[in-house]
C-alpha cells in the first residue's frame, strides 16, 4: 500500500509547532492499493494531552459526511507524538484495531505510515 502526501508533508511538520498532540483524517480514495489524498480534516483531540489522543466524534462524523458529499471516503487517520517516533504506542495500535485504516503518525523524527495486518503493524510506503 501507498499513499500520495504531495504538499501535505508541510502541513504535517507545521502541527509540530504543538505540544499536544494534533490528530485529523484524509479524505480521498483508493485505487490499485494507492491512496490519493484529496482532503485533509484536523479533527479536535478532546484530551488535549501531549502523550495520547481522543478523537472528537461529531468530528468524525463531519469528516465522514463531508467524504460522502464528495463521493470519497476516509482513506487515514493522523496524529503527532509530538515528543516521540513516528510508530505507534500500544494505545495506537489498540485505536487501529477500531479504525483498520492506515494511520500516519508525525514526529520530530519523521513521518511514517501504518496499517494494522492480522494483529501485526506493517509500514505503508509515503510518498
Amino acid at each position: 500500500m501507498k499513499i500520495i502526501l504531495g504538499n501535505l508533508v508541510q502541513f504535517f511538520k507545521y502541527l509540530l509547532k504543538y505540544e499536544e498532540e494534533k490528530t485529523g483524517v484524509l479524505i480521498g480514495e483508493n485505487k490499485d492499493n494507492v491512496i490519493y489524498v484529496k482532503i485533509a480534516m484536523p479533527v479536535e483531540n478532546i484530551l488535549k494531552s501531549k502523550v495520547e489522543f481522543l478523537a472528537n466524534p461529531y468530528d468524525m462524523v463531519i469528516a465522514h459526511l463531508l467524504a460522502e458529499n464528495y463521493g470519497l471516503n476516509v482513506v487515514s487517520l493522523y496524529h503527532t507524538h509530538p515528543s516521540g517516533l513516528p510508530i505507534p504506542s500500544l494505545k495506537d495500535i489498540e485505536g487501529m484495531k477500531l479504525w483498520p485504516i492506515p494511520w500516519i503518525i508525525i514526529s520530530k523524527i519523521g513521518i511514517k505510515g501504518w496499517i494494522l495486518k492480522d494483529g501485526v503493524t506493517e509500514e505503508v510506503i509515503l510518498a
